[in-house]
């Protein structure tokens, strides 16, 4: 070979390029991970917003009820087969 090089030299290189190599963080430590988290947690948010907080769909029927007086509540509820809802 025309070239000659000092004793070692491949292992030196060999030792600075192993060495400036990025180390992989574990996946839980990585920023998408976090981001992932985020976005999960929103997603609880609004389905929790959805169904718990959601507002009662027979508020606006039982306060026309309750407007009504004693003689048309008892109508109502005798015409209601409540058995059978």
């Amino acid at each position: 070979m025309p070239y000659t090089l000092p004793e070692g030299s491949l292992e030196a290189m060999q030792q600075r390029v192993l060495a400036s190599r990025e180390v992989r963080r574990p996946w839980w430590r990585a920023g998408w991970a976090w981001a992932l988290a985020g976005v999960a947690a929103l997603a609880l948010v609004f389905s929790l917003r959805a169904t718990v907080f959601a507002p009662d769909p027979y508020a606006d029927l039982l306060s026309a009820f309750d407007a009504l007086d004693s003689d048309d509540q008892q109508f109502v509820l005798d015409w209601i087969d409540v058995e059978n809802l």
